[in-house]
């Protein structure tokens, strides 16, 4: 955290730099509950809450809330992640999606980790799935303009792992059914960055 500044070229406390390391790496673990956090009001929050089935890491929406808020400060201070090319798996999500038309235009619905490897986008879409042949890739080209990447501070070391804004505009720009070995049937969405 002591190079922080020299990284971003911008002055930031200690203490902040602490903050946004904490919320960093809270999100492995709680990434859903600052997701709905950002996309619901408290009382629908606690309404998801009394639903959901992860009992073991729920937290507060003041808490996912001040989470995902830090998350977003910190994709907006810190530099942002140039590679062409990051991937979103998502397990039991093709319905969702299969309306979608290209030049449509989309976001994460709160801030989102994708990842500069393919494969642990894979990894995502086989963890969450019910139905077979159910799962949705997203493959940003031309990077995201509100990303950041959290590899030094994140509880997953072994791949770098990318924040994208809860702001983050995207528009398709391809859908196409794949096949792959490990995940079945997929839909990929390849999605571009809206300025």
């Amino acid at each position: 955290m002591k190079d922080y500044k020299g990284f971003t070229g911008q002055d930031i406390s200690y203490g902040d730099a602490l903050q946004y390391y904490k919320a960093a790496n809270k999100y492995s673990s709680n990434s859903e509950f600052i997701r709905k956090a950002q996309q619901l009001n408290k009382l629908e929050y606690e309404e998801y809450l009394k639903k959901t089935e992860f009992v073991y890491s729920k937290i507060s929406y003041e808490e996912a809330k001040r989470m995902g808020d830090l998350l977003d400060e910190l994709v907006r201070v810190a530099p942002k992640y140039d590679d062409d090319f990051i991937y979103r798996g998502i397990g039991n999500a093709r319905q969702y999606f299969e309306s979608a038309n290209i030049g449509d235009i989309i976001d994460m619905r709160g801030v989102s980790s994708f990842s500069s490897e393919q494969r642990v986008a894979f990894q995502f879409q086989n963890m969450n799935k019910v139905n077979p042949n159910d799962t949705v890739q997203f493959v940003v080209r031309n990077g995201a303009d509100h990303s950041s990447s959290i590899r030094h501070m994140a509880t997953y070391k072994g791949e770098n792992e990318v924040l994208v804004s809860s702001l983050q505009k995207f528009r398709i720009v391809q859908m196409k059914t794949r096949l792959h070995d490990q995940v079945g049937e997929y839909l990929e969405i390849v999605i571009e960055s809206i300025k």
